[in-house]
């Protein structure tokens, strides 16, 4: 019967598929022996007679039938690696550890398979080898790129078992006897666990399984070096083929906390919890747009036709749909000359949910905090504007509308320095944890700039809403916020954004907004 031929070439070209082969190969070698719970890994990489670079791992780990040679290891995705505790398990790994290479031998047991590309031979060896030594010939013309493979790899894991590369020992790195967060999938199932190695001096985030990194990436604005330790058991889910990436939704959840640990490490590194998160209806979403050019105060006539879309209740959303914020319909088009009159107005919500009452909030505000807890749960009660009276509601409504000019103020100073961003939909709210004076949130197509109330010692700064310090620190805590509206990471680009909206910043016009807002509380 016909057969389907592959050439070597095409396994060859397999080494594209991995962004740096020789990692993946390194890896490949090595993850055998740990899955094969070796105690001794011997790793040795010199050039032949021949002048080829060959490479041997050599373990004493439990070795591989003749089945397994014949029928699964030589076999294109077929595995013996389902097991818990073993990483492997795609049938990969002799793509480009054997059939991409110029020759192989695995010496295990009593049986000795040797070949090159897809053509192989399985005999019976003259003495009985204890584990399983693997002798590759590479297509490498140097051995000093694949020595540096393997000590890398090496130097970024950590393996119980016994390693040497050429004769020397290569320290790994260990993981703390504590993990400080563990990721779990939608099922509220674990499957990684989050480790920090600290004062490394530059960070990388290491994606690991049995203490073997899989790939790592670059941590922006970080110090030391972050430890995603996957659930062996769970490695065929959570990695793709080549191991070298995570599969959605894992991936997505790995890019999320990347992003909290560049924008609140604090936030990113505790433990998971059932977060707070309250929206009181108001006015909607806000939209604050730059000061027209003298071109478009010459068409003000002609709107803009391009719609606008933030984050507000749909127009079908009834007393029964499901009370979270979504994108909604289509803001109406900004006029110019409007926009000139009116930098920042309110677009009225298009439907009121029934089960919570009429507000006269100028804006929708949201209330955050990393943890539902007894205290964080009380403090969104009194802080909650559709509880609010004349009497005991009067200084906080105050404190929210002054925190809203704050930030108009800063937004207004964002327009100034960078004319070309385009409308921006916002709104305001509270966030109660401890450690956090204020904080951006994405919103779908908005940002909810969320103050604070509460300081260190508990006392409300609204009795203090009438000084100049207050006003200031206020301000400050806005135009830190609104910067991240441009970058997320405290770098850098941070900083240079940071600078442009102080230099732009119109204080006496934004205290008086404070002090304007705090009086018609």
């Amino acid at each position: 019967m016909p057969q389907v031929r592959v050439p070597d070439s095409y396994f060859r070209s397999k080494l594209r598929d991995y962004a740096d082969w020789r990692a993946a190969f390194a890896r490949e070698l090595l993850q055998n022996s740990v899955d094969a719970r070796a105690t001794r890994i011997t790793v040795t990489i010199e050039e032949n007679d021949d002048s080829n670079i060959v490479v041997t791992v050599d373990d004493d780990g439990h070795g591989m039938t003749y089945h397994t040679l014949d029928e699964v290891y030589f076999t294109v995705g077929e595995t013996t690696k389902h097991g818990a505790g073993t990483v492997g398990g795609f049938g990969q790994a002799r793509l480009i550890t054997c059939f991409a290479q110029h020759s192989y031998r695995i010496d295990t047991r009593e049986w000795v398979a040797a070949g090159a590309g897809t053509q192989y031979d399985i005999t019976s060896a003259d003495t009985v080898t204890d584990g399983c030594r693997v002798t590759v010939e590479t297509i490498d013309v140097e051995p000093q790129p694949l020595i540096d493979a393997f000590e890398r790899l090496l130097r970024r894991s950590h393996v119980t078992a016994e390693v040497t590369l050429n004769g020397r020992d290569v320290p790994g790195t260990g993981l703390p006897s504590r993990a400080r967060r563990v990721l779990k999938d939608d099922g509220g199932k674990p499957w990684a666990k989050v480790y920090v190695v600290k004062d490394v001096g530059w960070g990388l985030l290491y994606v690991r399984s049995s203490g073997l990194t899989m790939f790592t990436r670059f941590l922006s604005a970080s110090d030391d070096h972050v430890i995603v330790e996957l659930e062996p058991s769970r490695s065929r889910e959570t990695l793709v083929h080549s191991r070298d990436r995570l599969v959605s939704p894992f991936a997505e959840q790995i890019d999320r906390f990347v992003h909290d640990l560049a924008t609140n490490r604090r936030r990113a590194l505790r433990p998971a919890a059932q977060p707070l998160d309250v929206q009181v209806a108001g006015g909607g979403f806000l939209i604050s747009a730059a000061p027209p050019s003298e071109t478009d105060r010459d068409t003000a006539d002609e709107p803009d036709v391009t719609p606008l879309r933030d984050t507000v209740r749909g127009p079908d959303q009834g007393p029964d749909d499901d009370d979270r914020t979504r994108v909604g319909t289509p803001v109406r088009p900004v006029d110019a000359a409007a926009a000139a009159a009116l930098q920042t107005y309110a677009r009225p919500m298009t439907t009121t949910d029934r089960r919570e009452r009429e507000s006269d909030l100028p804006v929708d505000v949201f209330m955050f905090a990393d943890e539902q807890t007894a205290r964080t749960r009380k403090l969104s009660r009194v802080w909650n504007p559709s509880g609010w009276d004349a009497t005991t509601g009067r200084q906080r409504r105050a404190l929210l509308l002054a925190w809203q000019a704050a930030v108009r103020a800063a937004i207004d100073a964002l327009h100034r320095a960078y004319p070309n961003r385009g409308p921006l939909s916002w709104a305001i709210g509270w966030t109660f944890d401890a450690e956090t004076e204020a904080m951006a949130v994405t919103r779908g197509g908005g940002t909810i700039f969320a103050l604070n109330p509460v300081n260190n010692e508990d006392r409300i700064r609204y009795r203090q809403l009438r000084s100049a310090a207050t006003k200031r620190q206020l301000a400050a805590r806005a135009l830190h916020e609104v910067a991240h509206v441009v970058t997320d990471a405290h770098d850098e680009t941070y900083a240079s954004v940071l600078t442009e909206l102080f230099a732009e910043f119109n204080e006496r016009d934004a205290y008086r907004m404070m002090e304007d807002a705090r009086a018609s509380a």
